[in-house]
């Protein structure tokens, strides 16, 4: 739906959601619907895994380092640095988690928009 009519040459192919879902079903049957799942897969699997990796290595070190003697100010406030900490890593993790998912994010929006139903399904073959 969003990819739809984005040059002036071709019209809208779809009026709403439904029924882009119905005329998906009536060409490709099912498996129209499911078009770029394992590529959708593949990016959750990866992305989440890299993403709480690295959540949690990095708000373990920054436990480390708060701890330590080297940033030992002695009057910070614990609840404080939680939030921060927490705060910190999930930004650190995002950033991760879009760093190592891109590319297949880009190869799961190229199957699902391709008019050519025999298009290979496999997303690392772009």
């Amino acid at each position: 739906m969003q990819v739809q009519g984005k040059d002036a040459m071709h019209a809208a192919r779809y009026s709403s959601p439904l029924d882009c879902a119905l005329k998906a079903l009536q060409s490709d049957g099912v498996c129209g619907l499911l078009r770029g799942g394992l590529a959708t897969l593949f990016r959750e699997a990866v992305g989440n895994a890299v993403f709480f990796c690295t959540y949690e290595y990095s708000r373990y070190w920054m436990h480390n380092f708060l701890d330590s003697p080297w940033f030992s100010s002695g009057n910070h406030l614990v609840l404080a640095n939680d939030v921060g900490i927490g705060i910190m890593s999930g930004g650190i993790s995002g950033m991760v988690f879009w760093t190592a998912t891109l590319p297949l994010d880009v190869a799961k929006t190229i199957i699902q928009t391709d008019p050519d139903p025999h298009l290979s399904r496999n997303p690392f073959q772009f």
